[in-house]
């Protein structure tokens, strides 16, 4: 039948059909309808409740039915071939599968229908149980239609879909569709267990949860959101116009999706627009953090637009806020133009750090990456070295590279290879200043050549600056060659030191000499003759050893010793052993010091200093604790005169701190002849230091050498003495003090004061008896000197021995000039009183102390008044006059001594001594002396003349 109704034409043709009162059946039923009507708001819009009320009630069979329906002005067409179907009672049964294909212009949509069974309930139609699949989907379905709509159930499969780029594992999915004659709803739920984007990474466990709406004329789309553990996105997928929205709050990203080789992850937010048809990308991405294997990147932005309709042709801009980076540019291909800001970037590569920026271009072409831009680096640190404020220029290309680095006093300039990763160039100073550790670099000039290829590095060159580290400082001018690598250290150097300071030490000049030879470090060095050494250091065991000698005066100490060192980077040893000197008393120098792992022990061996009665005893050092900080034993100080002990300082446990290079000998107390505190402390910066104050017993003081001056002291001696920098601070005093002696009528009561101060030695000593001062003494000089100065007045002086007895008065000054080592003794003097001599020839005198030769004796004596001398013989008045001069080890004196009168007994007769003069000298003592004695008939007259003790009469 051809039927044409208005816009329409119906083609239907059935075959052996059959009719009968509620039974109808035919062979074949084919029905084609050609449409040209101009587009309506509903293809269709028939109630079918009647309908299927009706076809309850019928017994229908069609062996073969074909529907085609075509729309020429939407270029549409729907075409269903369907199977033997029959309706019996109610009841729909087909036979086979329904083949469905839709076409739209240039594309056609399959599938398959299986109506497995059916049935009519009133209005409704239900569907029991029916399939469908097509292309890599089936799912079951089941539900109702009645009147204009229908509502159904569907659960089913999508088949695991492989290809190039993904592989997407099977997809299961249920939902509930809801249809019109326009619209088609489809809530529904999907599964998959697996989505591997090949070479790159794998998501699992996904799930989609949204909706699939069709509408007539107006197309279809797929919206949900998409979840995972490493996904979670909102999508919405246009299929008629093949575009994906996508609009994701977590994408897991790593290396393996990127393909980078650098270890690499992050979370993503951001939306995705994706025209499948006009093969358009715009990507808008946002990082929180993106973690690397060496530093984070925060808040990073990216924004990338892709054509791909012929080649990657596009737009790209990503930005960071840590570090501060920007990079944009246009990409053709696998080609890329554009610039790149970076700020702040903390570059680590192996030991090298550094505080990035750079502004230029950067292009990929070719396979080729080429850099041509400048920048900045800060806080550049290589092996403990750091540098600030260096600008650079580089220009790369493929593996090629030049630069150009500037900074404050230097400039670097050479080339290299990226892929060879070497470098060769020119390394010039010009007043280059720079610190590393406790090192110093000032006024550095020269130039070094640089070469770093396969692992070895040679540098070579000549430089000269101001060098300090710690305490030191020189002038150094040096030269030499090094290759360094992994595996080999070899070079030699040489250097040349001037204007040298270490601590309070002082060289003029020096030299260093060494050479590298197999990881192992020999040099030598000398400095003014003065400190000497050689020795080696093994680079890469560690282990070195050094000797030599050093000659050296450090604020008054002398010290000519032998020093040896040795050891491992576990162990270490250094030994001293030599002579030292302080203010011209020589001692012993014995010391070692041992250092094992953190543990650290040092000895300085005790010695004794003698000088004449004195005797000063220093009984060691000893340190025992770690190489940072422990503790100090400092053994007793002793002071004897005449063997015998008169101060002892003896010290509690102490403390040392190497890394703030201190020391402290612990509580320090004076006993003995005094008693006080004494702290004794050193500082690095401030230098020794020591602190006393105490008092001392003039009774304990003068009795150790009361033999020798036969004096004794009541009363205390109060006193202060401070050390520090170099600066010696001493006050004493006693305001009631006396003293007794043997040559001395009378106690003396007096005050005392004696002060050291700025170099300044002064003191003062006054004495008194029967209400007059008898005894003044005043003190001054400094390190190098003093002079003493003594004035007597009627000072009553007591004298005796075997020989003689002499009760005199002393008026007169003296004067004591030494230098601590010499001392010269002038004085003027007068005497009064009476001397008793019991006889003229003295017994034989004993050796003098070798001390006595360093005193010299420049005095002059005379009588104030006529004095008295009583011998055995008898007595007489005399007045003379002495000089004495030389060594007290070995005096010359030349003395005149007038008579003036007297009586003598001579067998038996008293003789009147009428003149006399006496002349004694240290090679002759001569005598011419007038006796006479009145007898009744005449007066005997004798002369006495020639040698003292063998006269001639």
């Amino acid at each position: 039948l051809y039927l044409p109704i208005g816009k329409k034409l119906y083609f239907v043709r059935i075959t052996n059909a059959g009719l009968k009162p509620w039974q109808a059946k035919a062979e074949e039923f084919n029905l084609i309808l050609v449409s040209k009507a101009p587009p309506t708001e509903k293809p269709f819009d028939y109630d079918f409740s009647g309908l299927t009320r009706l076809a309850g009630r019928l017994n229908l069979s069609v062996e073969k039915l074909y529907i085609s329906v075509n729309d020429i002005n939407h270029k549409e067409s729907y075409t269903l071939f369907i199977p033997s179907v029959r309706l019996l009672s109610g009841s729909i049964f087909s036979e086979g599968w329904t083949k469905v294909y839709y076409i739209h212009g240039q594309s056609l949509y399959e599938l398959e229908v299986f109506l497995s069974k059916a049935h009519i309930e009133g209005s409704r139609l239900n569907i029991d149980t029916a399939y469908v699949k097509g292309g890599r989907y089936s799912f079951a379905l089941w539900g109702f239609w009645e009147g204009k709509e229908g509502h159904f159930h569907l659960k089913g499969k999508i088949e695991p879909i492989d290809t190039n780029s993904f592989y997407l594992d099977r997809i299961t999915f249920e939902g509930q569709a809801y249809v019109k004659y326009t619209l088609l709803e489809v809530p529904l739920t999907a599964k998959s267990q697996l989505l591997d984007i090949k070479g790159r990474k794998s998501y699992k466990d996904l799930s989609f949860n949204g909706s699939y709406v069709w509408r007539w004329r107006k197309g279809s789309k797929l919206a949900g959101s998409l979840e995972g553990p490493e996904v979670s996105a909102r999508l919405e997928y246009l299929l008629n116009e093949r575009l994906l929205f996508a609009d994701f709050s977590s994408f897991y990203v790593d290396s393996a999706l990127l393909r980078l080789q650098r270890p690499m992850r992050a979370y993503a937010r951001g939306s995705l627009r994706l025209d499948l048809n006009r093969k358009l990308l715009s990507l808008s991405a946002f990082f929180p953090l993106v973690q690397t294997d060496k530093e984070n990147f925060e808040k990073v932005s990216l924004s990338l637009e892709l054509d791909y309709s012929k080649r990657a042709e596009g737009y790209l801009e990503l930005r960071a806020s840590y570090p501060n980076l920007s990079l944009s540019g246009n990409f053709n291909g696998s080609d890329f133009l554009g610039s790149l800001d970076l700020f702040n970037y903390p570059l680590k590569e192996g030991e090298l750090d550094a505080v990035v920026s750079y502004t230029g271009g950067l292009s990929y072409v070719g396979g080729v990456l080429s850099l041509s831009g400048k920048g900045n680096l800060e806080r550049v640190s290589y092996r403990g070295l750091s540098l600030e404020g260096v600008k650079y220029e580089v220009e790369s290309r493929g593996d090629s590279y030049r630069l150009l680095a500037k900074g404050l006093g230097f400039n670097l300039e050479g080339s290299g290879s990226l892929r060879e990763r070497s470098f060769n160039g020119l390394l010039v100073f010009d007043g280059f200043e720079y610190s590393y550790n406790k090192a110093r670099l000032n006024k550095l000039e020269g130039r070094l050549s640089v070469d770093f290829k396969g692992g070895v590095l040679s540098v070579g060159g000549v430089v000269g600056g101001r060098v300090h580290y710690e305490n030191m400082e020189s002038l150094v001018k040096a030269q030499g060659e090094f290759r360094l690598s992994k595996a080999t250290q070899e070079g030699s150097f040489s250097a040349v030191l001037e204007d040298t300071k270490m601590g309070a030490l002082r060289y003029g000049g020096g030299s260093v000499k060494g050479s590298l030879r197999e990881g192992r470090l020999n040099l030598s060095f000398s400095f003014d003759e003065r400190l000497q050494g050689v020795g080696y250091y093994s680079l890469k065991e560690g282990d070195f050893a050094l000797r030599g000698m050093l000659k050296e005066n450090f604020e008054g100490l002398s010290l000519d010793v032998g020093y040896r060192a040795f050891g491992t980077p576990q162990r270490a040893s250094l030994e001293l052993e030599g002579r030292g000197s302080y203010k011209g008393y020589h001692f012993p120098v014995k010391a070692w010091l041992k250092r094992e792992g953190q543990r650290l022990f040092a000895e300085l061996e005790g010695f004794d200093i003698k000088e004449g009665i004195v005797r000063f005893s220093f009984g060691g050092l000893e340190l025992r604790g770690s190489t940072a900080r422990g503790d100090v034993f400092l053994k007793p100080v002793v002071l004897y005169i005449l063997d015998r002990e008169y101060l002892k300082l003896g010290f509690a446990k102490g403390q040392y701190d190497i890394e703030r290079r201190r020391f402290y000998a612990g509580e320090g107390r004076l006993s003995g002849a005094g008693e006080g505190s004494v702290s004794l402390a050193y500082d690095g910066e401030g230098g020794l230091s020591l602190f006393s104050e105490g008092r001392l017993d003039l009774e304990k003081l003068l009795s150790t050498i009361r033999s020798r001056i036969f004096t004794e002291g009541v009363g205390m001696l109060s006193y202060s003495l401070s050390y520090k920098g170099g600066n010696l601070t001493l006050s004493a005093s006693s305001k009631d003090l006396e003293l007794r002696s043997r040559y001395i009528a009378m106690p003396l009561r007096g005050g005392l004061s004696l002060s050291y101060k700025g170099e300044v030695l002064k003191g003062s000593l006054e004495l008194f008896g029967n209400g007059e001062r008898l005894l003044r003494a005043t003190l001054s000089g400094n390190d190098k000197g003093f002079t003493l100065g003594i004035e007597g007045n009627k000072l009553p002086v007591i004298y005796r021995n075997q020989r003689v007895r002499a009760n005199l008065f002393v008026w007169g000054t003296a004067q004591i000039k030494g230098d601590y080592k010499t001392y010269q003794v002038k004085g003027n003097g007068e005497l009064a009183g009476v001397v008793n001599l019991y006889e003229l020839k003295g017994k034989g005198q004993t050796q003098a102390p070798e001390f006595y030769k360093r005193v010299s004796l420049d005095i002059r004596l005379s009588t104030k008044e006529t004095m008295r001398l009583n011998i055995p013989e008898g007595y007489t008045y005399l007045d003379g006059t002495a000089h004495i001069r030389g060594s007290l080890y070995e005096p010359n004196y030349n003395a005149t001594i007038l008579l003036k009168g007297g009586s003598l007994t001579y067998f038996n007769k008293n003789f009147s001594i009428r003149r006399g003069k006496i002349e004694l000298s240290r090679d002759k003592d001569v005598m011419d002396i007038t006796l006479t004695t009145p007898t009744p008939e005449y007066t005997i007259i004798i002369d006495l003349r020639g040698d003292l003790q063998s006269p001639k009469a």
